[in-house]
């Protein structure tokens, strides 16, 4: 493979690597939204000018609030409300139509990453994504995960791309092997049902 140089915005040309065709790894540190062009001999003035751009963020931005349901069942497939500020997708597509280059992600503790959608774009104030938790692998027991967010994949993976969180979502051991919605759960919500002469009191 050719080894070629990234041009961010109009400075001097960073080193690359070339790791695959058309795709070229960059290193420079910046924060804001630049033009990213490449060059095959080092040189600025021929390099391309495609108009390409690429966002470097600071990823103490990116932080999880809170999650609603707090919890669900192992089986997985929960649609979880996450509140937080910094979300973006940094991707180049969608998950539904370019799902390998999507960059909208949650992460539940250590399991794998799970498609993540903006329900609101409040941009460097409150937002809300959506995911489904994942399913529970049989060799895990039911618990507390910490529940973060990606914009770009994870990428570099280790966890230096995924913001920082303390807020959980508790897997519990679920009634058959559907997948759960949150709905009459110790996390979740319940819908309850009285006659209509009822005027309020407690509920045993």
């Amino acid at each position: 493979d050719e080894v070629g140089s990234g041009e961010a915005g109009s400075g001097d040309a960073g080193s690359g690597d070339a790791i695959s065709d058309g795709s070229v790894k960059v290193y420079k540190d910046a924060h804001v939204y630049v033009p990213l062009e490449v060059s095959l001999n080092g040189e600025v003035h021929s390099a391309s000018a495609s108009g390409v751009m690429f966002n470097y963020y600071s990823i103490d931005a990116l932080a999880v609030s809170k999650v609603y349901p707090r919890g669900g069942g192992r089986a997985g497939g929960t649609m979880v409300t996450v509140w937080g500020r910094g979300f973006t997708e940094m991707g180049h597509g969608n998950h539904s139509a370019s799902p390998s280059y999507a960059g909208l992600y949650c992460r539940f503790g250590d399991l794998n990453l799970v498609p993540a959608t903006l329900a609101s774009h409040g941009g460097a104030g409150p937002q809300q994504l959506i995911c489904a938790s994942p399913p529970l692998p049989p060799s895990l027991d039911c618990s507390t995960h910490i529940v973060r967010v990606t914009n770009n994949a994870e990428n570099p993976p280790g966890g230096a791309s995924l913001s920082e969180s303390h807020v959980g979502f508790t897997f519990y051991e679920s009634s058959g092997s559907e997948r759960d919605d949150g709905i009459s759960s110790p996390y979740g919500s319940t819908l309850l049902s009285h006659p209509p002469e009822w005027s309020g009191g407690d509920v045993l």
